[in-house]
């Protein structure tokens, strides 16, 4: 089980976590499948947390794909 936090952005066409200036290099990205759940919970530019199972990104070593949410929770 993993965690992804940080500040909710579309970048894309894609929802992720991190990216941003500032933000440091790790990339969460909310796959299609599990967009829904974390807009039920968090809003875009806002702070949120995520217990998920991921899977690295093919291409890069700072990215993830989260899958399987079992928590959500919007936070600061």
């Amino acid at each position: 089980m993993d965690r992804c936090s940080g500040v909710l952005h579309w970048t894309n066409g894609q929802l992720m976590f991190g990216g941003a200036r500032g933000e440091g290099e790790g990339i969460c990205i909310v796959t299609n499948a599990e967009v829904e759940k974390v807009l039920r919970t968090c809003r875009v530019g806002r702070h949120c947390t995520v217990k998920v199972k991921v899977d690295y990104c093919k291409d890069s070593g700072e990215c993830a794909e989260i899958m399987d949410i079992t928590s959500v929770r919007e936070s600061r």
